[in-house]
């Protein structure tokens, strides 16, 4: 199945319209011509714009917008599901050697027992 930008420059050759005459007529940069039709959505400004691009190509050619820009949804609907069953990638808990658990595990203890005898020390001699 053809992406939108390559259904929107396959329409517009047949037709014999060029980049330069729909730049002309639309004063649309040809700069987002190129990138709507190389389906690259993140090079246009925003989703108003890419809407209103769309539609200025579509009735430039001879297309109907409304069915243009409906598979411009679809494109989106699509692209949003891919995303969504992606996993996430989560950074793993950096490892933490034998040493530093020998050292906190010494220390806890130290602490422990230092509490037991000052337990011991305020009830039974004082």
């Amino acid at each position: 199945m053809a992406s939108l930008g390559q259904e929107l420059k396959r329409e517009r050759e047949l037709r014999g319209i060029s980049l330069q005459e729909i730049a002309n007529t639309t004063k649309i940069s040809m700069r987002f011509l190129k990138a709507l039709e190389e389906d690259q959505l993140d090079a246009l400004p925003g989703e108003f714009f890419i809407k209103n691009i769309i539609s200025a190509y579509a009735k430039t050619i001879g297309l109907e917008k409304d069915s243009v820009l409906n598979k411009y949804y679809e494109t989106l609907l699509y692209q949003e599901q891919t995303q969504e069953t992606e996993p996430i990638k989560r950074k793993p808990y950096p490892e933490i050697s034998r040493n530093i658990k020998k050292f906190i595990n010494s220390s806890l203890l130290i602490v422990l027992l230092i509490l037991f005898l000052l337990f011991i020390y305020f009830v039974f001699l004082k």
